[in-house]
């Protein structure tokens, strides 16, 4: 195979759209009293709401970059230099703007394999912070797809941390964590899935666990500490089993029988880690992470995180999510490189408010009391995080995370 010199993309793409940008300027300031919004160059030049609405976002772009996103098909430039011709708009600023989308074209051609990988590396390399990198439905379309491949569908999975205080006198506090799958629909008969893992991480990768094992809710008991919420599960019952890991972590395998609606069920699990949290910062680099790895096809994922207003902490988590392709493991610092675009909307307040809002599964609410009362807790006393993300990437690690 003949070598060859490799074109910068940035560059190229850069110089490109800036000439695509101000060309776009140039024809919408032709259009009188100069367009403030989409609205504006849709009634200006006769177009239709999309289209206008594509022409204003490339012309007002800050970033050449952005523009990238916006791209019109070549039939799109057509319409809309017609319509600029019956506006009176001049030759010259015409022919200008179709030079440029002309040249796009050719930037398409040479870097990229269709378009919408072009809106994702022109995006990528952009230098807004709010640009959306993948769509909801490549999202939708990879959800559907991993689902057939991999025998299952379920609606929304979730994963819950109550942090508090506990013993005053301890130096370490407690945590609640539930975990639960929504309406799992077995596409194939006998599968083995992960459901859920026991362990929260330091940012020092040791386990918080000091010396307190992981102990099963009150009234669910179980020998590993993992235990199924029946209360609050399907019937008949899901089958899951318990493994103990090489590195003392525990692993919950959900066992799906049957095929189809009629045996979709609700998994939910839970365990009290006591003196577990760390409540003060012991280093400059100390954090308080709460992953949840998304290993099930799912329409919703939601990840909750409830502090208690006696630790003292600002309600200052942040989301981030990881590529776990490479295999899994707790988002650390040294997986920077894995990071994620976040998809998702974050909701911050009181718990009885936030957990109310969207809730992954029926009777969540009520889950959330259960849990708090069973260890004589009182949920109106926490505040809360969510984040929730539609059609999550798979394999990958969602995590919620706070500098103490």
């Amino acid at each position: 195979m003949a070598a060859h010199t490799p074109i910068d993309f940035q560059t190229d793409a850069r110089q490109s759209l800036s000439q695509l940008v101000s060309a776009s300027a140039a024809l919408v300031g032709e259009l009188g009293q100069r367009p403030q919004k989409p609205a504006d160059v849709v009634r200006a030049l006769g177009l239709d709401r999309k289209l206008g609405w594509q022409l204003f976002q490339i012309a007002t772009a800050t970033d050449p970059m952005e523009a990238g996103a916006h791209l019109l098909s070549p039939a799109s430039v057509r319409r809309l230099l017609e319509a600029a011709d019956e506006a009176g708009v001049a030759y010259e600023v015409r022919n200008r703007l179709l030079e440029a989308f002309e040249a796009c074209e050719l930037l398409i051609e040479r870097h990229a394999v269709d378009r919408a990988s072009f809106a994702l590396m022109a995006a990528s390399a952009g230098d807004s912070p709010e640009a959306e990198l993948i769509s909801i439905a490549d999202r939708r379309s990879a959800y559907r797809a991993q689902s057939r491949m991999l025998g299952m569908a379920a609606l929304s999975s979730f994963k819950t941390f109550l942090f508090h205080p506990g013993d005053l006198a301890n130096p370490f506090g407690d945590v609640i964590s539930l975990r639960g799958t929504s309406e799992i629909v077995p596409l194939r008969a006998q599968l083995r899935w992960p459901i859920t893992s026991a362990g929260m991480l330091a940012s020092d990768e040791e386990e918080l666990d000091h010396g307190s094992p992981l102990k099963p809710l009150p009234g669910c008991e179980v020998e590993r500490g993992i235990s199924l919420i029946e209360p609050f599960c399907s019937e008949p019952l899901p089958k899951v089993e318990h493994h103990a890991e090489a590195d003392g972590s525990f692993r919950s395998d959900l066992i799906l029988e049957g095929i189809g609606r009629t045996h979709a069920m609700t998994v939910v699990l839970g365990y009290l880690a006591p003196n577990t949290l760390e409540r003060h910062k012991g280093s400059d680099d100390n954090l308080i992470l709460a992953n949840f790895p998304v290993r099930i096809p799912c329409v919703y994922c939601y990840l909750d995180v409830l502090v208690h207003r006696d630790l003292g902490w600002k309600n200052r988590f942040e989301p981030r999510v990881f590529n776990d392709s490479f295999g899994p493991g707790a988002p650390v610092f040294h997986r920077e490189h894995d990071l994620l675009p976040v998809h998702s909307e974050v909701i911050r307040g009181a718990a009885t408010r936030v957990t109310a809002v969207q809730p992954p599964i029926d009777r969540y609410q009520e889950l959330l009391d259960w849990a708090c009362s069973s260890v004589g807790w009182d949920l109106s006393e926490f505040e809360a995080t969510r984040v929730v993300i539609e059609y999550p990437v798979m394999p990958s690690t969602l995590s919620m995370y706070m500098e103490l």
